[in-house]
């Protein structure tokens, strides 16, 4: 299985809370359910950027972590590639 590069990686939780509060949104514009509160309706939109920058940071520090292990692990067993 191939995995994802980490900007596409980073992408996919961004599209996905971009679109549940594009759909909330919508809802609440159109008048489906309960309107939602003003405050709401900033963090609502403000949720995508939100995380964007939690992914950003969590992959920084997780390619920070595996370049650690690998350089221990060239340490530890200098014969293995």
């Amino acid at each position: 299985m191939k995995t994802l590069s980490p900007k596409a990686a980073l992408w996919i939780p961004t599209v996905f809370v971009a679109a549940l509060c594009a759909m909330t949104m919508f809802a609440s514009l159109n008048g489906i359910g309960k309107p939602l509160p003003g405050s709401l309706t900033v963090l609502v939109c403000f949720l995508p950027c939100v995380t964007m920058m939690i992914a950003q940071v969590t992959q920084r520090n997780v390619s920070q972590l595996e370049a650690r292990i690998a350089e221990l692990e060239r340490h530890t067993n200098p014969t293995r590639v």
